[in-house]
């Protein structure tokens, strides 16, 4: 019994490591030229992506709760080897060729530029709880256009709308991606030998 609760928070720490990337920003740094209410729900604090079992996770938090303003739409920007700066001067460093969009209370939909297509997730991808906001995205919809998805790099941003840049609060990181977290193959092998030796062990208490 011992032995399986051991094994078991180990093995709950290697899920943890595989995923333990969060990028942090500073909170009220609104884009100046921002032309909507910059309230809480527009500003970003952190933001996360990971991968693992053919599926990609992305997070954000908020300085207040998620869709909480009218209209707020939230943008994560993925580059996958042919991201180009899509705003100009405003954030030449923010690169992407696919985006998740998240309209609260309406959809989220996968934009991929390179291939021309949108598609809708269901409403179960997405997770919205107070702060934070979650988005579970199959790998299939991300497929690669040059990059390894442990070479992807991701940025978010909250928006008033659809229409122009004028409408973007916030970039995170400011101008610059950060890096899709994914398991390294020696903690998906001690996951593996982990299991064995788990399930082993609920055998012997049975």
């Amino acid at each position: 019994m011992i032995r399986t609760a051991v094994l078991a928070a180990a093995l709950m720490g290697v899920g943890l490591q595989a995923h333990a990337t969060t990028i942090t920003d500073p909170a009220g740094d609104f884009i100046p030229s921002f032309t909507g209410v910059r309230t809480a729900d527009r500003d970003v604090v952190s933001a996360s992506a990971s991968y693992a079992n053919g599926i990609f996770d992305f997070g954000g938090t908020f300085n207040g709760a998620v869709g909480s303003t009218a209209g707020t739409v939230y943008v994560f920007g993925i580059n996958r080897g042919a991201g180009t700066a899509r705003f100009g001067a405003l954030a030449s460093g923010v690169l992407f060729d696919s985006v998740v969009i998240v309209t609260p209370g309406v959809s989220t939909v996968v934009r991929d530029f390179v291939a021309g297509t949108v598609t809708p997730l269901a409403a179960s991808a997405t997770t919205i709880s107070g702060n934070s906001l979650d988005i579970m995205v199959s790998g299939s919809l991300l497929p690669s256009t040059g990059f390894s998805v442990g070479q992807y790099t991701v940025n978010l941003w909250p928006r008033s709308g659809l229409t122009d840049n004028s409408q973007i609060a916030d970039f995170a990181p400011d101008n610059s991606n950060f890096g899709v977290t994914v398991p390294e193959p020696t903690s998906l092998a001690l996951l593996g030998v982990g299991m064995l030796g788990l399930l082993a062990a609920r055998r012997r208490t049975v």
